[in-house]
């Protein structure tokens, strides 16, 4: 009997499927590399993203405190100005009534010059109030860039040196133990006596 011959289409198929089979072999340097690599622009986009959210923090506060002085002093304006219509309503009637002595005149002129003196320093100190903590956001503002450009300038003069590729492990052959020394033998006894 005759034994049949292959196709040599199966061959083929063989060797195409050996060839699938074969695939690139990447090295685990490449690896932790290419992974070192992605997580330095994974760390530098959070940064960047810390740095943007700071800045917008920062413009944030100062226009809260100016949305506060604007709110201060449209209130301010308001009560002074009733109480400037009080004043003037309080010092016609004094002046319309005879019931009120000339001592009565001076205390309540007092009151009032009391009252003036009171609402602009307490006008002032608020004013002076907001531009404190405005400078103190913009110092911190400047403190958060200088830091910032400190630590770019030390990044710039501290560049780590390149890689150096990691060479591979051959295996060392193992030492065997030493072989025990025998102890020698004991001589018998000699003869029995």
């Amino acid at each position: 009997m005759a034994t049949a011959k292959r196709p040599p289409r199966k061959a083929a198929a063989r060797r195409t499927t050996a060839a699938r089979k074969k695939k690139p072999v990447v090295s685990l340097e490449k690896i932790q590399a290419s992974l070192e690599k992605r997580m330095d622009e994974v760390q530098h986009q959070v940064s960047d993203l810390g740095k943007v959210t700071q800045d917008k923090a920062g413009q944030f506060a100062l226009s809260l405190v100016d949305f506060q002085r604007t709110t201060f002093n449209s209130t301010t304006k308001t009560v002074f100005a009733l109480q400037d219509q009080t004043e003037k309503v309080l010092r016609d009637a004094m002046k319309n009534s005879k019931m009120v002595p000339k001592e009565g005149e001076k205390v309540v002129n007092e009151w009032i010059k009391m009252i003036h003196r009171t609402r602009s320093d307490f006008h002032r100190t608020m004013e002076l109030s907001f531009d404190l903590i405005a400078d103190l956001i913009k110092r911190i503002q400047k403190a958060e860039k200088e830091a910032e450009a400190a630590a770019k300038k030390a990044a710039a003069k501290k560049k780590p040196a390149a890689k150096k590729p990691v060479a591979k492990k051959t295996a060392v052959a193992k030492k065997k133990p030493a072989a025990r020394k025998k102890a020698p033998a004991k001589k018998k006894a000699a003869a029995t006596s």
